[in-house]
């Protein structure tokens, strides 16, 4: 069983608040090296945090359940990372705590500088396997947060509810370009993209309990030439670690289409346990997906 998680104090870290001044000390020694001086080495200095945690199990310390749920929300958002400096979780997984941008194929041509062109409004343009320039675009709750970088990433940060883009080469088996390219594909091609090891839900560890739920294809509407674009929708259920290496149930929504030799693929998720409440929302953003092309490549003139 994982000892709870402590309240932080205003102005003390969890890390000090956690193991004391010596125990901290250890963990900042097993994440950097001093030149000057021999370091202790990181599973001597997990061991004395490991040490140091039993005294802190009394229930003053625990936090409330719901609490303790809104944790378990946390993702690997850098706030979320140094809330658990110096904590490691008894759950499955033995990865470390800090974790890299998910990598997720999104290449941007710069053409615009902010893709959030209003509240709850989507719209940039990426490169294509065979460098067309793609506009896509799509809605998601005003309330939400648009994080900056070079990914595509929007979120609820009080509910863990969530969508971001992966763009993923198009397999020469698929039909190459052929414009119905995307029907060709088996679902597993859509969970490997999504369950990647670099990506968002897998570098944590392997992901579990994956089951296709619903999967079709419909034309919708692309572009400003009136014309149909082939769709898959796909629901899935899964189960995924957190960066404390906790298990929580999540189900998300896929919109994909494939465009210039790639596969833009949009995911909409939440908790499992909120997605009565959440789905309609998730639903909505998945049918505003749009990814298109006039036919540009990387050196056409805008």
């Amino acid at each position: 069983m994982r000892p709870p998680r402590l309240r932080a104090q205003a102005g003390v870290s969890v890390g000090r608040e956690c193991c004391g001044a010596a125990a901290f000390a250890a963990a900042r020694c097993a994440s950097t090296t001093h030149a000057a001086a021999p370091c202790l080495s990181r599973r001597a200095a997990c061991l004395l945090i490991a040490a140091a945690l039993p005294a802190l199990s009394g229930p003053e310390h625990a936090l409330s359940d719901e609490s303790e749920a809104a944790l378990d929300r946390l993702d690997a958002s850098r706030d979320a990372q140094r809330y658990a400096s110096g904590l490691r979780s008894a759950g499955r997984g033995a990865n470390a705590l800090i974790k890299k941008r998910a990598e997720t194929g999104v290449e941007r041509t710069e053409g615009i500088s902010n893709p959030l062109v209003a509240p709850g409004q989507i719209l940039d343009e990426l490169y294509s396997a065979d460098r067309r320039r793609v506009s896509v675009s799509f809605a998601f709750p005003e309330s939400w947060s648009f994080a900056k970088g070079p990914n595509l990433d929007v979120r609820d940060v009080r509910t863990a509810d969530s969508t971001f883009l992966i763009v993923a080469p198009l397999p020469q088996a698929a039909g190459g370009g052929a414009s119905d390219a995307i029907s060709t594909l088996p679902a597993s091609f859509f969970t490997d993209a999504l369950f990647s090891k670099e990506g968002k839900y897998g570098s944590y560890g392997a992901v579990d309990q994956v089951k296709v739920t619903g999967d079709e294809l419909v034309a919708l509407s692309s572009g400003g030439r009136g014309g149909k674009q082939s769709y898959r929708l796909l629901k899935i259920k899964f189960e995924a670690l957190t960066y404390n290496q906790n298990t929580v149930q999540r189900r998300a929504l896929i919109s994909a289409t494939s465009v210039g030799g790639s596969v833009f693929i949009l995911v909409s998720g939440c908790l499992s346990n909120r997605f009565k409440q959440a789905g309609t929302e998730l639903e909505e953003i998945q049918k505003s997906f749009r990814a298109y092309s006039e036919g540009r490549s990387a050196t056409s003139s805008p």
